[in-house]
This record gives C-alpha cells, structure tokens and sequence, in this order.
C-alpha cells in the first residue's frame, strides 16, 4: 500500500496512480483548494512499481486533448498490508512549465468530466 498527498494551485486537475499501464489504483480529481489524496494496493504477487500521472490544460491554449506528465514513486513508500504506513508529499507542481517527459493524450484514462472541472474552477475562482 502506499498513499499520497499532493497540493496544487489550480483545482480540476486529474490525477491518477498506477500499477502499470493495465492496473488503475486510484484516482481523483484535485479539490477547490488543489488538493488530492491517493491511496492504492494489489493483491497481486509482482511486486509494485506505481506511477502518479498528472492529466490537466493548464497553460495549453486551444489545444486539443490534455497534458501528462507521470512520476515513478520511490519503493520505500510501499507498504505490506491493506492501510499504508507513510505518506508521500511530492510537493508543488508548476504546471504552466512544460517538461520534457510530458506526454499529450487524447483523453484522460476516465472521461474528462468538464462539467465537475468548471465547478471545481468556479469555487476556485471565489477563494482567491
């Protein structure tokens, strides 16, 4: 198991983690505050390589589809048993900056739900 707390400056942003390109472990969407929490496990008997893929617009005109950009999680963060025993804080992402990493994709791995974003944006909007 492993879980991870993240805090960015724009809401609606997705994010997912992953076991591998097949295994979805979690995913969210960032809250008014931009925040998220993840929380993922297998039963599985390979053992966990996970992956934070962060699907959002920001900075991206009218293009079509999103941005990715995907972290590798260190192994020390995974944990025997069904409740994880640490907390990852990757910090603030600056996601105007493009990377060279980053990916564009079509879609997000769920449905793009824009209507949540622009509620999410919209409470955003009156905090600041």
């Amino acid at each position: 198991m492993f879980q991870i707390k993240q805090y960015y400056y724009l809401a609606g942003v997705a994010v997912f983690s992953w076991l591998d390109p097949d295994d979805l472990l979690d995913k969210s969407y960032s809250d008014s505050k931009g925040e998220f929490h993840l929380i993922g496990g297998t039963t599985e008997f390979t053992a966990m390589e996970p992956v934070l893929s962060v699907y959002h617009d920001c900075n991206d005109g009218i293009k079509s589809g999103v941005r990715k950009l995907s972290f590798g999680l260190p192994d020390h963060y995974i944990t025997p048993g069904p409740t994880p025993r640490k907390t990852m804080d990757v910090g603030v992402i600056n996601l105007e900056l493009h990377y060279k990493a980053e990916e564009r994709v079509d879609n997000d791995p769920i449905e793009w739900n824009l209507t949540a974003r622009k509620q999410i944006k919209s409470e955003y909007d009156e905090m600041v």
